[in-house]
């Protein structure tokens, strides 16, 4: 009897660790992820995959703005507007957000750069666009020490979305793979205002 308690206890245990939340992997916290990339709460964006290659993009995010997009997009206006936008994005069966992120577009250099934060932590955006295709390539950097420890590893999300006229946002994918997991899952974009305050206390919706 002795030892079947024991072996269920350390069972439970197992069971725990397996499941705990984490930029370090699990279900609670994530752009942390997600890295943020990016949950149990369902904040973030780490889960661990069924392929070590989960958490990579097939592409970088300079050929992934470079593929040309199947919508005719020269009769859309260009989507890329500096200011503030929302974000949510799809892991463990849900979608959580919107959460906020400004961000600047160069048109002449085509680079982005942008910051936010939520429950994860804070992060920095930097990255490219394509005014030709309406794709957008972005690398979302959390700050480590920023947010929850947990979640938060200071780790990369790639993050890369073409337009969607339709739904007037961009749509695509997020993709993460630290130490400790990897993931990937879809991901919106849309623009809010032109504003740009500073993001620091709350950037949730």
């Amino acid at each position: 009897m002795f030892r079947l308690t024991i072996c269920t206890f350390i069972f439970v245990l197992l069971i725990t660790a397996v499941r705990a939340p984490g930029g370090g992997g699990g279900g609670g916290g994530g752009g942390g992820y997600r890295g943020g990339f990016i949950s149990g709460g369902g904040r973030s964006r780490g889960a661990i995959g069924n392929s070590t290659n989960d958490g990579i993009s097939p592409r970088n995010n300079t050929d992934f703005i470079h593929d040309s997009s199947p919508q005719n997009i020269s009769q859309m206006s260009d989507p890329f507007k500096t200011g503030i936008w929302s974000f949510n994005y799809y892991q463990y069966g849900k979608s959580h957000g919107p959460y906020r992120m400004s961000l600047q577009f160069n048109h002449s250099s085509s680079i982005v750069t942008g910051r936010g934060t939520y429950d994860v932590g804070d992060f920095t955006m930097d990255g490219v666009f394509s005014s030709e295709n309406f794709r957008l390539g972005i690398n979302q950097r959390y700050i480590e020490g920023t947010g929850d420890a947990n979640e938060n590893l200071g780790h990369t999300s790639i993050l890369q979305m073409a337009w969607n006229s339709n739904q007037n946002q961009f749509e695509g994918k997020w993709y993460v793979k630290t130490h400790k997991y990897t993931g990937n899952g879809n991901f919106h974009l849309r623009f809010e205002k032109t504003a740009m305050p500073l993001l620091y206390d709350d950037s949730a919706c």
